[in-house]
């Protein structure tokens, strides 16, 4: 945060009564909380979609490993009736 930034933050809260002070402490703590929340959740999400991504491609370059899947019970019998 710029020096300007952080004066004029200053300024604001030296108009404010005494009494005001823990509601501003407890709303800058609420700030931070959720920053920091933004920043795992999105890190999160990433490495979330980095495996999506890699087990895509696997999928792709092993397809023949992949398991058959049947609209219903009667597509499966008739699929494995000669097993």
């Amino acid at each position: 945060m710029s020096p300007a930034k952080v004066e004029k933050i200053r300024q604001s809260l030296s108009v404010l009564p005494d009494e005001c002070a823990s509601q501003v402490l407890e709303y800058l703590q609420f700030l931070a909380y959720k920053v920091e929340q933004v920043s795992v959740g999105d890190s999160e999400d990433l490495a979330l979609w980095d495996a999506v991504e890699a087990n895509r491609s696997h999928c792709n370059q092993n397809a023949s490993e992949l398991l058959e899947s049947y609209k219903n019970g009667e597509d499966f019998l008739a699929a494995t009736a000669n097993d």
